[in-house]
């Protein structure tokens, strides 16, 4: 459902075949319009991608991964009078939609932080993407604000900052009501990052000069005086590690339990300095985006084991157009920290804008050299397709445009060919080493995958308690089979989240593919 307003904007169909690596689709502003995504995420396990584009007519959109030509579901316009870049935040399920943006109010000077929810399953059953609710912050402040929610879509955060108090504010919300829980003022001199463990058990502020870390009560565990502002801060699943940049180097603290202790060190050369950080879940991972600020086109990426600090994956970047800073901008990595997403500003010539590694392995999985900059990377759950939001010029040149893109590594075997829709048909191709008799099973993904080398190979992620509906395919091309299967129609099908996977019978017995899709019905 489309809100009457603006034209949609140009969407492109796929640009490889399914299970090529490569660009899926783009969607770009209208003709009429101009805007830049500058904020995109992921929701529904990887299946949906909720972004923001902000410029002259801002708004947000929902679309799906699927293939098609058309991947916009829903999107809301009503950013009128908008200043800054629009944020989004997503929760695991698509009633689980948040933006915050600013309005110039009272004046020109000042900027009303407005925090909205959204819900993909009420717009579906035709009641509008509408906001379900709006948090005014209050205060009118004069500098940007953040957003964060955690994994589990439990807690919700946002933080402004006003420098006429040298002071932050941070309120939490309830993620369903919009209700405040509570509210905390912070000293500060800036803003630049707001980070929500992904636990939602702990809370990091950088402040400008200073660092704090709160715990889910508001408790403050640790406050740290920076020589410098930073926006590079990770923590891990727990926020029980933290790492931070300072100067030429990165700060790694461990909390056993009795709080953080001293850091260990990391040390970049000698005119770098940390700009992004991420860690794995575990927090033994940790990523670094290095910036040469004496040669500003230079960058390293690095990917470093922890407790050891053994460098595993290091790639810099060197050249380049003079007058163009290759900034890393972006950073993100899977949970297991097995893959790790860079995203630079780049430096004019034909090095990688984005590069996607594997944890100790040498080169890149999927490189790309984009025309223009990145704003914001987002790496899909299992590490094999992300979104990139950026500006169609360099970061550093003028440009009013941009395009938000779905690429893939060509590794899934088992793709949705089209969006799932009560009384529409639902399509799966999947990819063979060989012909063989496949079936694709359709049923509810399972807690506790199951895995009996005996009798199958693979990981078999459906619950077989719930019922399961085996869809034959037939051939369609050199090793690829299709399935489908026809959505009942009908408002009851709205949210219904499912999920897929092939059963492949090859010459030493049955193989599951190892690519699970889960469709959510809308």
């Amino acid at each position: 459902m489309l809100l009457v307003g603006p034209p949609a904007p140009q969407l492109q169909a796929q640009s490889t075949a399914p299970f090529a690596p490569g660009e899926r689709w783009s969607v770009r502003p209208p003709s009429s319009a101009t805007w830049i995504p500058r904020d995109a995420t992921f929701t529904a396990q990887g299946e949906l991608v909720w972004a923001a584009a902000s410029g002259v007519r801002p708004e947000v959109f929902l679309s799906s991964v699927a293939p098609v030509s058309d991947p916009l579901l829903l999107r809301d316009t009503d950013f009128d009078g908008a200043v800054g870049a629009v944020s989004v935040a997503a929760g695991p399920r698509p009633d689980q939609l948040y933006s915050l943006h600013q309005l110039s109010r009272p004046d020109s000077t000042l900027r009303q932080t407005l925090v909205r929810r959204y819900d993909a399953e009420s717009a579906a059953l035709g009641n509008g993407f509408l906001p379900l609710w709006t948090h005014d912050m209050g205060a009118a402040v004069n500098a940007p604000a953040f957003l964060a929610i955690d994994r589990a879509g439990t807690v919700l955060i946002a933080a402004t900052y006003d420098s006429s108090r040298s002071e932050v504010q941070l309120d939490r919300l309830d993620p369903l009501s919009g209700a405040l829980l509570g509210r905390v003022h912070l000293d500060g001199t800036a803003l630049r990052r707001l980070l929500l463990s992904a636990d939602g058990k702990r809370i990091a502020l950088a402040a400008g000069s200073t660092l704090w870390v709160l715990d889910d009560d508001d408790t403050v565990l640790l406050e740290v005086e920076l020589p410098t502002s930073t926006a590079a801060v990770a923590f891990s699943r727990d926020g029980r590690t933290l790492a931070y940049g300072m100067g030429r180097s990165v700060l790694v603290r461990e909390d056993a339990g009795t709080g953080f202790g001293a850091p260990s060190t990391i040390d970049g050369r000698i005119d770098d300095i940390a700009t992004e950080v991420r860690l794995s879940d575990d927090g033994a991972t940790l990523a670094i985006g290095w910036w040469n600020t004496f040669v500003q086109s230079e960058a390293e990426l690095e990917v470093v084991s922890l407790p050891t600090n053994t460098r595993l994956n290091s790639v810099r970047q060197t050249g380049g157009t003079p007058g163009l800073q290759n900034f890393p901008v972006t950073l993100d990595m899977t949970p297991d920290g097995r893959r790790i997403l860079f995203g630079l500003w780049g430096s004019g010539d034909s090095s990688s804008e984005i590069l996607l590694v594997e944890r100790g392995q040498p080169g890149s999985i999927l490189s790309v050299d984009l025309p223009g900059s990145p704003y914001d990377l987002v790496l899909g759950p299992a590490g094999n397709r992300f979104i990139s939001a950026s500006k169609d010029l360099h970061a550093n040149l003028f440009a009013t445009s941009g395009v938000l893109q779905l690429f893939e590594t060509g590794e899934r075997d088992l793709v949705m060919m089209d969006i799932p829709k009560p009384g529409h048909a639902l399509r799966f191709l999947v990819q063979l080493s060989e012909p063989a008799m496949t079936w694709v099973l359709v049923g509810f993904a399972g807690a506790n995958p199951l895995e009996f080398p005996r009798l199958f190979e693979g990981v078999f992620q459906l619950d077989p308690a719930r019922t399961i509906l085996p869809l034959i395919t037939v051939p369609i091309g050199a090793n690829q089979v299709q399935a489908s299967v026809q959505v009942p129609d009908g408002s009851i099908m709205i949210g219904l989240e499912l999920a897929a996977q092939a059963w492949i019978t090859t010459p030493t017995g049955p193989k599951l593919s190892g690519t699970v899709v889960r469709p959510v019905v809308l």
